[in-house]
């Protein structure tokens, strides 16, 4: 298959993820959120086993639908999760962690997945990750309490929180964020290696710095969040767009590339965990529904990121990708602008 259609192997797992993070609330009132979360991750471990081992890429389709059940549910959860295991004031902290945790998994996956793909094939890849879930899922039967859902959430909820001040506003600025990372990271690859023309040992180096930076942010975001919520907000897309626009142009050296790429890990870092901080923050009433409605529009964004990426991509060239990722970063700031703005 065509690069192109392969970046829509992400956009069929973020529009599933999109749909589940929506309704998830609402179809599991009084479920034990326990047992929800152990649900996802068996769907995880299957869905890298149904990939690894498609026969077609239709098969591998449902396999990367079932991982889009599994994203949507968790992470609709992951903030009502912080919220409920520390006390309020420690909640930037907590979330920080989670993040650091999914960043320091990216140092380990991005370069092993790169090199280790290369040398034994996407197929093994996928089959390791496997493995990988199953010890996350005995884990979890090991340290997850019991609780239920005692809150009732329904459609109307959603609908009330969407109207709070500056909420859906908010929610689109995330949207752009997201769609411009979508459209940066999932192309990256093709891009270093037509435009830079790095080869596999390099690649792997850059996912390894790009992991790092990413880490590094956001174990240290809780001290930037705490007090430089809108100033993060305002400056990062600013700064996204213009390096982005810069390795458009200098595609051709690496390390100048490198130190640009790292840059945009390391300051993106910052909204990861920033946008449930914000969340967090505009709706404490409501983690769940604010958590649904916050991963609904980050996969929205990466469905509309990689979609809109790989038809780029068909019609042109991985450089023009790129460019309209910095062109979405400039409409990121915008709306940001607008959001934070004084009444």
């Amino acid at each position: 298959i065509s690069t192109g259609l392969a970046g829509q192997a992400i956009s069929i797992t973020s529009v599933t993820a999109f749909i589940v993070s929506l309704c998830i609330a609402v179809v599991t009132n009084g479920i034990d959120r326990r047992k929800l979360i152990l649900t996802f991750a068996i769907l995880q471990i299957g869905s890298s086993i149904i990939v690894g081992l498609a026969p077609n890429f239709y098969i591998l389709l449902i396999g990367r639908i079932f991982l889009g059940i599994g994203i949507g549910g968790f992470w609709s959860m992951s903030i009502s999760i912080a919220m409920r295991l520390v006390p309020a004031h420690f909640l930037p902290k907590a979330l920080s962690i989670l993040f650091g945790a999914v960043a320091f998994a990216q140092i380990i996956t991005a370069p092993m997945g790169s090199y280790f793909g290369h040398l034994i094939g996407w197929r093994n890849i996928f089959l390791a990750s496997s493995i990988l879930g199953i010890l996350s899922f005995i884990w979890l039967i090991y340290e997850l309490p019991l609780w239920k859902n005692d809150h009732p959430t329904s459609i109307h909820t959603f609908i009330k929180v969407l109207k709070k001040p500056k909420m859906a506003i908010g929610m689109i600025t995330i949207l752009l964020l997201f769609a411009g990372k979508s459209i940066f990271y999932t192309y990256l690859r093709p891009f270093l290696e037509h435009v830079t023309h790095v080869n596999i040992n390099q690649l792997t180096r850059i996912f390894l710095y790009f992991g790092l930076a990413s880490f590094i942010a956001r174990t240290i975001s809780r001290y930037v969040l705490t007090k430089h919520l809108k100033i993060t907000f305002l400056v990062v897309p600013m700064i996204l767009s213009l390096f982005i626009f810069l390795i458009t142009i200098n595609g051709h050296k690496l390390d100048f590339i490198t130190i640009l790429l790292t840059t945009c890990s390391l300051v993106f870092g910052f909204i990861s965990v920033g946008a449930s901080h914000w969340v967090a923050k505009s709706v404490p009433e409501e983690p769940e529904v604010g958590g649904g409605l916050l991963v609904a529009f980050i996969q929205l964004a990466i469905t509309v990121g990689s979609g809109l990426g790989g038809f780029i991509l068909h019609i042109s060239n991985v450089v023009n990708v790129y460019i309209c990722s910095s062109i979405i970063f400039i409409l990121a700031f915008i709306m940001a602008f607008i959001t934070f703005r004084k009444k």
